[in-house]
């Protein structure tokens, strides 16, 4: 028998370029506020069959120590409640609230 062999994913493929090179410009911000506060707010409250939050294990980061290999797949990993924060932020900069 051959030793059992680890396997890594792929690296996902690059993004889609947008419809048109100034999309960010064509969409007015607070519509893209709007819209990017209610995603998270359902990626939040989504539960599955059972009424378990699909969201609670990626509202923080996991342990680099306890998760290596985590680490290792997802190049550029961000929790749900990073994402949160900085949204938050972003709104009250927009709003001139912080500098």
């Amino acid at each position: 028998m051959a030793p059992a062999q680890t396997r890594r994913r792929k690296e996902a493929p690059a993004a889609a370029a947008p419809p048109h090179d100034n999309f960010e410009e064509s969409v007015p911000p607070k519509m893209l506020q709007k819209a990017m506060r209610e995603l998270i707010d359902k990626l939040v409250a989504s539960e599955d069959d059972m009424g378990r939050s699909r969201s609670s294990l990626f509202l923080e980061l996991p342990s680099r120590e306890d998760y290596p290999d985590y680490y290792d797949v997802i190049a550029h990993p961000i929790a749900i409640g990073t994402i949160k924060v900085r949204r938050a932020r972003d709104d009250l900069a927009r709003r001139g609230r912080v500098s």
